[in-house]
């Protein structure tokens, strides 16, 4: 099967053949805190959010969000502070965490750019188009049939059905990521001794879902991802878990998985593209990470990058 075959298959193919989660939806009236738990339970980055008295979609809500929420509200104290470990609760603003308790999920502000908005296709479009959402930027994809969302597909879905054919199109997927120029520039480098709100506020700012995280002497360490902002509910919303260095942070949250500390997923300039295709989709990550010979990160494979090569 050659590239062009690969392309009549996105095209001939309804994305709703493929592999699909359902639908978790948030009330306009829901709190912060309740939008929080409901993300965190199902293990998802975002939701919709739906506004019982207007009977429409407001937006999608991001766990990011609810961050962003919480450090605009706490104290400028707090922000300043040198001081390691845990704060006493009462050293922070005791209203942070009511407002987090009593605000609707209604009263944030969705934004108006478009990943906020809800794209939703009809289940009859074909994976073409939606491999053309996902290299535009999209970060779900959901599924409507007539007015309702019948579920939502991500970059992971759409890459197992790539991998299931991936033997098929050898023209490319023999090839090296290195040849296939996919490597590139990592977006951000945190240090280990970096605070955790430090961390989250730059993967906010610059609309990044993960980062590397390095040592002293810049060897690549672990990984930090929007989903490590989950461990707040371990500890009981205690906003000043924020305020520990991330490596610290991130261990805490280990002691609530079965996991010591979080996998760093590696490939070599060498792995060819159905190696990294079938890795990324197997571990259900987005990135995987390039090292150099003192093991410092060099460069970064996206799963965003691998869906664009297909559609050229």
């Amino acid at each position: 099967m050659s590239l062009e075959q690969i392309h009549q298959l996105l095209k001939s193919t309804p994305v709703e053949q493929i592999s699909a989660t359902s639908v978790i939806v948030v009330s306009s009236e829901d709190s912060l805190r309740r939008v929080f738990e409901i993300l965190s339970v199902n293990n998802i980055l975002s939701a919709p959010v739906y506004d019982l008295n207007a009977k429409k979609l407001l937006g999608v809500v991001e766990l990011v969000d609810l961050l962003s929420f919480i450090l605009k509200n706490l104290p400028a104290s707090f922000l300043e502070k040198e001081k390691g470990g845990l704060y006493e609760e009462s050293e922070l603003n005791q209203n942070t965490l009511n407002l987090f308790l009593t605000t609707p999920i209604r009263d944030i502000t969705l934004s108006s750019s478009p990943h906020k908005q809800v794209l939703a296709v009809e289940k009859t479009t074909s994976l073409w188009d939606v491999a053309k959402l996902f290299a535009d930027g999209a970060k779900r994809i959901f599924v409507k049939h007539g007015h309702l969302l019948v579920s939502v597909v991500s970059e992971s879905n759409l890459l197992q059905f790539v991998n299931s054919h991936a033997s098929s199109f050898a023209s490319i997927s023999q090839k090296t990521v290195s040849s296939l120029q996919l490597i590139q520039p990592l977006p951000l480098v945190v240090s280990v001794e970096q605070k955790s709100f430090e961390v989250f506020t730059l993967l906010q700012q610059k609309d990044l879902n993960a980062a590397a995280v390095v040592d002293e002497d810049g060897k690549l360490l672990t990984n930090v991802s929007l989903r490590d902002i989950k461990g707040l509910r371990h500890q009981h919303f205690r906003f000043s878990f924020l305020h520990l260095p991330i490596l610290e942070l991130l261990e805490e949250n280990r002691k609530h998985s079965d996991k010591a500390r979080a996998p760093v997923f590696v490939v070599q300039p060498t792995d060819t593209y159905a190696h990294v295709l079938s890795r990324i989709q197997t571990l259900h990550v987005h990135q995987l990470y390039v090292k150099d010979e003192q093991g410092k990160p060099s460069g970064v494979v996206l799963s965003s990058s691998l869906i664009k090569l297909l559609l050229n």
